[in-house]
């Protein structure tokens, strides 16, 4: 019998799990997420700050943004799909003045 000199893998915590069980991009999803990275990084250079900080920094901090802009705009339909609807607005029916 043989030994081999490979060592088990270690294992896996929560994050590494987490990333493994997520699956690749097809890449009709790949493209779609470059298309709307370049649309942001058009109307995120607007500015001329960021346009500075972009020059400065290269894609890395670009992508970052897009990153961090996506979370916040996700997280926040989030929070908005599980907020209680209204009540209707009562129009002061029944209230006197005097």
């Amino acid at each position: 019998m043989s030994e081999s000199n490979e060592k088990p893998n270690p294992p896996m915590d929560g994050l590494e799990r987490l990333l493994a069980s997520v699956p690749p991009l097809t890449p009709a999803q790949q493209a779609r997420r470059e298309r709307e990275f370049q649309a942001f990084v058009r109307d995120w250079c607007k500015d001329p700050w960021n346009a500075e900080q972009a020059a400065l920094h290269g894609e890395g901090w670009l992508r970052a943004c897009f990153n961090s802009a996506a979370l916040a705009y996700a997280g926040g339909r989030e929070e908005q799909a599980s907020q209680p609807e209204p009540p209707p607005s009562v129009t002061g029916a029944g209230v006197r003045e005097g």
